[in-house]
């Protein structure tokens, strides 16, 4: 199948084919990728309490389609150009781009590897495109078997990818650097109902999540593959999948079809008990990625714009300490809830101590205190990596002092001190 160049097609064609997803079919210049009809979720999510937590601002605009968004170990971010072929380069703390790597034929998603090379999906001509540290440009993959749409990487640095047809393939890794593939015989994943497979990411435990964009659903597959099952669903068009360093899943949202998450960027705590609204209102987000410091970043190829999203955990609205000699205890309100909350030990004048825990339920104990110090609790709520501000509050407590009893047995006399003092087995307290 002969190449072709990202920047030889109109940008309508180029729009078509970044929302391929949402469409029943789409001609790819000599190719027929096949209708899929889209399903219902197993359990739709309606509706998600509180507000969006994320704040979100603009960090680039006029980009040639931007999609797939990545970080290297250094902090640099990548971004891929649907539009313009090209991958761009930001410095950390910079908002001016640079030319990474040029002839990417419609890159979708990216990955690195262990090795520091870049792995971008090419959707158009079903391609994987390894790129070197210094932006050599080497095609690994030539038209696998459908439109690819997106790379990850598993802890042993085997290469995966996702397709239109609904497959996801295992390439294994023959290391070296830049490293090499075996190519795999039959998928080593597939959706159960053969819809397309959009982005794709591994936990921390070797399980394979999967972005199912017709379907609004994302699924799994444990580490030995198979058929995938549904994890979350009722969300929209799943597009981009990423998971933080606490194991929070994150997850960006289209809009067609159009649910009532259209548009935004959601998370799932590690259970996917818990859905929190962190951005909406984005134009068809895409991929997505953290940086080194915990934002977020989304590419909107539809509107050329990168957008930055600073999680804000919500803090506590009240915390109530209550206090025993040697136990304080915590618990609070919190509307969202959030993953997880770090309890600190406070005391003086509202100064923080060492002694912290972290907890996913709305309260939390310290023991073993000491009977003369007025300590307190404060708490803050974690939400995709960051912390809020921390909310303390002190009990009412008044030190206990020590009180001396004199204990008698026969001739036998003793004198205890202490915070309610008791006499020993056998003594009795003197009136």
């Amino acid at each position: 199948m002969a190449r072709i160049s990202a920047s030889g097609l109109g940008r309508s064609r180029r729009q078509s084919l970044i929302a391929l997803f949402a469409s029943a079919s789409a001609l790819l210049v000599g190719l027929v990728v096949p209708s899929f009809a889209a399903s219902a979720g197993a359990s739709a999510i309606t509706a998600i309490t509180g507000l969006p937590t994320g704040t979100v601002t603009t960090f680039a605009s006029g980009l040639p389609g931007p999609t797939g968004v990545a970080f290297d170990a250094a902090g640099n971010m990548y971004v891929a150009m649907a539009d313009s072929g090209q991958i761009l380069e930001y410095a950390p703390g910079s908002v001016t781009p640079t030319v990474f790597a040029t002839g990417v034929i419609t890159p979708m998603a990216l990955a690195f590897d262990s090795n520091g090379y870049l792995y971008a999906a090419e959707l158009e001509v079903g391609g994987v495109a390894q790129i070197a540290p210094n932006g050599t440009v080497n095609q690994i993959v030539e038209f696998f078997h459908a439109p690819i749409t997106g790379v990850a990487f598993d802890a042993n640095g085997n290469l995966y990818e996702s397709d239109v047809a609904g497959n996801v393939y295992r390439f294994a890794s023959l290391g070296g650097s830049p490293r090499t593939f075996t190519n795999p015989s039959s998928p080593f994943a597939s959706l159960p109902t053969s819809t397309p497979a959009g982005g794709i990411r591994f936990d921390a435990y070797g399980n394979l999540y999967i972005a199912g964009p017709r379907t609004g659903d994302i699924y799994r597959v444990g580490p030995s593959g198979g058929v995938a099952q549904v994890y979350e669903s009722g969300l929209g068009a799943v597009l981009g999948l990423r998971f933080d360093s606490s194991g929070n899943l994150f997850a960006t949202v289209g809009c067609n079809p159009d649910p009532p998450l259209c548009g935004s960027v959601v998370e799932f705590s590690p259970n996917g008990a818990t859905i929190t609204l962190i951005a909406n209102n984005i134009d068809q987000p895409y991929g997505l990625a953290f940086d080194p410091n915990g934002i977020l970043f989304v590419g909107e190829p539809n509107s050329g714009v990168v957008q930055k999203i600073t999680l804000q955990a919500p803090a506590p609205t009240t915390v109530y300490v209550t206090r025993t000699t040697g136990t304080l205890t915590a618990t609070w309100n919190a509307s969202p809830t959030a993953t997880s909350y770090t309890c600190t030990l406070m005391y003086g004048f509202n100064l923080p101590s060492t002694f912290k825990m972290q907890v996913t339920s709305t309260s939390c104990i310290f023991s073993g205190l000491d009977p003369q110090t007025n300590y307190g609790v404060g708490v803050s709520a974690n939400v995709g990596g960051l912390s809020s501000s921390r909310t303390v509050a002190f009990p009412n407590y008044t030190p206990p002092v020590k009180t001396t009893i004199t204990c008698v047995k026969g001739r036998s006399v003793k004198h205890v001190t202490g915070y309610g003092p008791v006499c020993p087995p056998g003594y009795t307290q003197k009136k």
